[in-house]
Order: C-alpha cells, then sequence, then structure tokens
C-alpha cells in the first residue's frame, strides 16, 4: 500500500546560484517540500513576507502556499529571489 501524496508524477528542474537541480514529486504537493536544498529562505510560512518567492514556469509563486501543477516537468528559476541575491552579492 502506498501511503504518501496521490496525484501524478512531476520532474521539477530546479535553477539555483550552485547550478542546476533536479527533484521529483507529485501534482498537488507542497512546492516547500519539493524545493529540498534549493537555498531558500523561509520566514513566515504563510505566504505573507515573500522570502521564498520563485519563478515557476515563467510566474511567480510564493514556494510555501503554493502546489506542483499538474504538469509532466516543471522549471523553477531561484535565482531571482531579491532576498538571495543580497546575500549572495554581500561580502563580509
Amino acid at each position: 500500500m502506498f501511503f504518501g501524496p496521490k496525484g501524478e508524477p512531476v520532474e521539477v528542474a530546479i535553477k539555483t546560484f550552485e547550478g542546476q537541480k533536479t527533484a521529483k514529486g507529485v501534482s498537488g504537493q507542497n512546492l516547500m517540500k519539493v524545493m529540498g536544498s534549493s537555498g531558500l529562505i523561509y520566514g513566515c510560512k504563510t505566504g505573507e513576507c515573500g522570502t521564498c518567492e520563485v519563478k515557476m514556469d515563467g510566474r511567480v509563486v510564493r514556494t510555501c502556499v503554493a502546489k506542483l501543477p499538474k504538469k509532466e516537468k516543471v522549471a523553477i528559476d531561484v535565482t531571482g529571489n531579491k532576498v538571495l541575491k543580497g546575500r549572495k552579492s554581500d561580502r563580509w
């Protein structure tokens, strides 16, 4: 018996500052759980603060509240996240 999330399999291509990563999920699954070690920062986890904003297939979404769509493949770009860009360019 399978007790995991129900839905169609989705292949997720994630563009990060460290390069390209891939992940697998199922349609309807919370995107935050699929993102794994993408380097995202999660603040409020309710979709209000915007620290987890990414582009999913060209559309800006907040991963803490977004769900995977019913598609075979999804492209996510983390490199447009303003909070992460600021941290990446800061020199300590």
